[in-house]
């Protein structure tokens, strides 16, 4: 069209006003507001000494290293987070690919036989004839407001939320093992105390009989007394089929099959005694990089970029595409330069009326990044539950091992006291064995104090990320 046409000015002012009105829309939404954890809650320790990557070490026992090495190595659940970390970088490459120009071959040979009826001129045409058609093509999106770019950006985020994804499935394995490990030690130490109650029961009750044949007693005494061999055996079995269960789960966690159980050895683990949370406060800084929330802030990212670039579609698109190459009816003819062709040109495309497509995408687009970014919120909360629970539960677990273990201690020594004086002969067998059931159920509870106590450990320890840092170099 040319300037003299007296269409062209009245059409460029309504393109030039379109264009206006898109950007217009475009730029005066407000972007949302990511929540900040510092402003959600202000009694907050800025900074504290970092957990370190193999925290588990802390506990002291080699066979747990090699466990959690060995579960990392076969974990399924790692595995199958390391083919989403796959599928995300494929489509980061195949969003980068938008960006560069495209060139490709294409090319066509058929015989064909024209219609009467159509286009055939009888005596100047060859109704049945040869076609051929090859060419190189070049296209090339001009993102020129950049929404491919910002679909590219996106991409990486993606990516990046696939790596921190399997950094927390490992974060969960790797306590998974440290808890059944844990609840394994404990279980065999209950079956041990078990199996000696079992045997002091029997002891009892062999002196329950002598009782009765000297008649001091009669065959009720004797009768109560075999209720709680009877009852002691019962809970020496549960307590055998609960070491069972978790040497089983240890197997399981590490990727090998239940009868692999048979390779775990008896436990030798320790409490941690060093502590990383200072003056009892939530540490910010360990909170913001947990691997969960670090995954749903490359979602608020990966969203937001979506949103922006979704917004674009009002706008004109521009595309250069070019062919050149040969074409021709009738082969013997077709490497000829009178076969030659190109074509070359920008492509000009402006949505005017498409039923409403680009509101809905627009919409749905920027519902996902509200919706991204109220996840967060709502993660970042239960985030410094999480840790405000756990400092609580370490802080009193601890109290309760200390006063668990003077009791203990305790008992320990009354029943050392007793011993010596059956020893000298002040006190029967009987009594001395009583005793030493007393002593077992505070050792049992001991043994429970201790679980709770690395239970609570675990908890803080997963609440604060654990040894977590972001692979991800920005």
């Amino acid at each position: 069209m040319k300037p003299q046409t007296p269409l062209y000015y009245p059409l460029m002012i309504m393109v030039v006003l379109n264009l206006s009105a898109c950007a217009g829309l475009i730029n005066q939404d407000s972007k949302p507001q990511v929540p900040d954890i510092t402003k959600i809650e202000s009694r907050l320790e800025t900074t504290s000494h970092p957990i370190e990557s193999k925290w588990w070490e802390a506990f002291g026992d080699p066979q747990l290293n090699r466990l959690i090495e060995l579960g990392v190595g076969n974990s399924p659940s790692l595995k199958m987070a390391n083919e989403r970390v796959q599928v995300s970088q494929a489509l980061l490459n195949s969003s980068r690919s938008v960006l560069l120009p495209q060139v490709g071959l294409t090319g066509q040979v058929n015989r064909q036989q024209l219609s009467e009826n159509y286009i055939f001129i009888p005596g100047v045409m060859d109704r049945i004839t040869n076609y051929g058609y090859v060419a190189g093509t070049f296209s090339w999106s001009l993102d020129l407001w950049g929404k491919n770019e910002k679909l590219f950006e996106a991409s990486k985020s993606r990516l990046k939320g696939a790596l921190l994804d399997g950094e927390m499935s490992r974060l969960n394995l790797q306590i998974a093992i440290v808890a059944a490990y844990a609840e394994f030690d404990i279980a065999l130490k209950s079956r041990d105390l078990m199996k000696r109650a079992n045997i002091i029961q029997q002891e009892l009750l062999d002196i329950y009989k002598v009782r009765q044949q000297n008649g001091l007693i009669d065959n009720l005494a004797v009768e109560q007394m075999a209720i709680e061999v009877e009852k002691s055996s019962a809970q020496l079995a549960m307590a055998q089929s609960v070491v069972d269960m978790y040497a089983t789960q240890l197997a399981i966690l590490t990727g090998n099959s239940p009868s692999w159980a048979v390779n775990i050895n008896t436990p030798n683990i320790r409490i941690p005694e060093k502590s990383f949370v200072l003056n009892q406060q939530i540490p910010s800084d360990l909170i913001a990089r947990r691997p969960d929330l670090q995954v749903l802030l490359s979602q608020i990212d990966a969203s937001g970029l979506e949103y922006s670039a979704s917004k674009l579609d009002y706008l004109p698109s521009f595309d250069l595409q070019a062919s050149v190459g040969y074409q021709s009816f009738g082969l013997d003819r077709f490497i000829s330069s009178s076969s030659q062709f190109f074509s070359i040109g920008p492509v000009f495309n402006l949505p005017i009326f498409n039923g409403g497509r680009i509101d809905a995408n627009v919409a749905a687009k920027k519902a996902t990044n509200n919706e991204a970014i109220a996840r967060y919120h709502e993660a970042l909360l239960q985030a410094l539950k999480q840790s405000a629970d756990g400092i609580t539960k370490v802080k009193f677990a601890t109290q309760q091992l200390h006063f668990q273990k003077q009791a203990t201690e305790k008992s320990l020594f009354i029943y050392d006291q007793l011993a010596s004086r059956k020893k000298n002969g002040l006190i029967s067998n009987e009594k001395l064995l009583q005793n030493e059931l007393l002593l077992i159920s505070q050792k049992q509870l001991l043994e429970q104090t201790n679980l709770n106590a690395e239970s609570s450990y675990l908890y803080l320890i997963q609440a604060l990320g654990g040894g977590f840092s972001s692979p991800i170099q920005e």
